[in-house]
This record gives structure tokens, C-alpha cells and sequence, in this order.
């Protein structure tokens, strides 16, 4: 299997999930990723400053990067790769 058929069956997979507040939920995994990689990145900045350089809301954020939660499109993703 290659690194595409990956992505694509990852993508697939997440769209199995409702979305919660997304209409797809594999937007909502890519935000997930970008504002996993962006605090990484920047750990000494909170979800205010996270929220601004991302354009996605901070509460959504907050429950991210600050109680360790996830999408569940993101988790089963997750999940299906290990």
C-alpha cells in the first residue's frame, strides 16, 4: 500500500464519522492536525493565540490542545494507522 492509498483510505474513514460542527469531517481532521502541529510548534502559546494564527475557533481548540481531546474522525484515524 502506498502513501496515497493511505491518505486516501484515512480520509475515507473519517467521513464515516457525523463531522459534529463540521459538514465534512475530514476538514475536521485536518484542522486537528494543523493545531497539533502548530502548538508543537509554539508550546508556550495558548489556545487564544492558536485560534488567531489558525482562524478556527477557540473553543474547539481549547478541549485540543489544552484537555488532550480529538475529533472522533481524528481518533479513528489515529487509531486505524497504529
Amino acid at each position: 500500500m502506498t502513501t496515497s492509498d493511505s491518505a486516501i483510505r484515512a480520509e475515507a474513514l473519517a467521513r464515516t464519522d457525523d463531522g459534529g460542527p463540521y459538514a465534512d469531517p475530514w476538514d475536521a481532521v485536518q484542522d486537528y492536525r494543523a493545531a497539533t502541529r502548530y502548538a508543537t510548534k509554539h508550546p508556550n502559546k495558548g489556545s487564544y493565540a492558536l485560534s488567531q494564527a489558525l482562524d478556527l475557533p477557540r473553543g474547539r481548540l481549547r478541549g485540543w490542545i489544552d484537555d488532550g481531546s480529538a475529533p472522533d474522525a481524528a481518533r479513528a484515524v489515529e487509531t486505524a494507522l497504529e
